[in-house]
């Protein structure tokens, strides 16, 4: 569940005093300025300040080292693609915060094969580069969707602190580990409580998609479980593998559904709405995976793939194509990981070869696509999204993503 776009409409009144006229005039005028340098915010303008504050090319340049890596033959298309992804935030204003954590995930895959010092390098970028979006507060208060400020958002934050455990991963940089800590204590502060209005007691569980408290969408909590088993793996702290166990289950048992897919949230009148996005199945399927692989417990890996097997029938290639390349890019990366340990599981012959033909067969056909829809001597990939948060640096991501995927075989 993602937020849409504030847009304004004119009042159809005939006639303004001057005074409201000038006023209109200069509100518009500071609108659209602060459009231009992609600051505005859910109805909140920037401060002057964050106008000189600017990309300066580090993470790019760390970011396209990275690149280098992705080895299948000399420029592939997913190396350019890769390439042309860091030059969205080589210089300019800083993006929405989820359009940046959609970059860093991407270009991160893409370094198994990186040197130490290209990783390191890289790791200490994404940390810097995530602070501004603190604004000097301790990152345990949660980063805000833009460097200009606005409300903090759940999910926003769970992106963040996967985005900082990868490049803990790859880096072993303990700055990332323990800014990923500090967003795991925020995320806390999202959990449903006892307390809450009386209709929000209904399906007890979740995690808040913002501050305001309302809605308990399925990426704000399963993307928490993710980032709270991330950190177990690597602290083996009980209350985080505790705080992961807790919401999986809520997820399982609220959201949901027998044929191993997911409804999207719980609205603020208690009622159960939607179905999730393709990015929030890969949610689930690692959520499940990552709970096999600390507690061995087969449960888990049975649901992760039923929800993979349900969401390949349900996301179909075409089907694919017409969502945001940054949310394709996340499911495929769910069910890839998947497939890595259901290759050694001890599954039945029939479901293994099955579940693994059908994640081939997809990645295949969407990465084709984007492929021809890529530039081929710059990698840009050229359908444009005006919608939603698919915008701006997310389709790039997402296309970079796939093919970094797919070449990764």
């Amino acid at each position: 569940m993602r937020r849409r776009p504030v847009t304004l409409t004119k009042n159809a009144a005939t006639a303004f005093s001057i005074a409201a006229a000038a006023s209109l005039v200069l509100l518009c005028t500071t609108a659209i300025a602060a459009a231009a340098l992609g600051h505005t915010t859910r109805g909140r303008p920037p401060p002057h300040s964050v106008f000189h504050l600017r990309l300066d090319g580090r993470l790019a340049a760390a970011g396209d080292a990275l690149c280098g890596s992705v080895h299948v033959s000399r420029r592939s298309l997913a190396e350019l693609s890769c390439r042309a992804l860091q030059q969205t935030t080589h210089r300019g204003p800083y993006p929405f915060v989820w359009q940046m954590t959609q970059t860093i995930g991407a270009t991160l895959i893409a370094t198994p094969t990186a040197s130490p010092q290209a990783r390191q390098r890289y790791a200490a970028q994404v940390y810097q580069t995530f602070r501004p979006y603190a604004h000097g507060r301790p990152f345990w208060t949660g980063l805000s969707p833009s460097v200009a400020g606005g409300l903090r958002y759940y999910d926003d934050n769970a992106w963040i602190g996967m985005d900082l455990m990868q490049a803990y991963a790859e880096s072993h940089d303990r700055r990332c580990l323990r800014a990923a800590e500090a967003i795991l204590r925020f995320q806390r502060t999202g959990e449903w409580r006892p307390s809450d209005p009386p209709d929000q007691r209904r399906y007890p569980g979740g995690i808040y998609w913002n501050v305001n408290r309302r809605f308990r969408p399925v990426n704000a909590t399963a993307g928490t479980t993710i980032l709270a088993l991330e950190l177990y793996a690597a602290t083996h702290a009980p209350s985080d593998l505790a705080l992961a166990r807790r919401e999986y289950q809520w997820l399982h048992q609220t959201l949901g559904t027998p044929s191993g897919l997911y409804r999207s949230a719980v609205d603020p009148d208690g009622i159960i709405i939607g179905s999730s996005e393709d990015n929030g199945e890969g949610f689930m399927i690692r959520a499940g995976l990552l709970l096999y692989q600390i507690t061995h417990q087969k449960l888990y890996l049975n649901q992760a793939i039923q929800t993979a097997a349900a969401s390949l029938r349900r996301f179909t290639p075409a089907v694919l194509e017409d969502t945001c390349p940054a949310y394709d890019a996340s499911f495929l990366y769910g069910v890839t990981r998947l497939t890595s340990v259901v290759k050694v599981a001890r599954l039945m012959r029939f479901n293994r070869i099955t579940l693994l033909a059908s994640v081939t067969a997809t990645l295949k056909a969407y990465a084709k696509w984007v492929g021809k829809h890529s530039n081929p001597r710059t990698g840009v990939f050229e359908v444009s999204y005006s919608q939603g948060p698919c915008r701006t640096t997310a389709p790039q991501a997402g296309a970079a993503g796939a093919l970094i995927l797919q070449a990764g075989g």
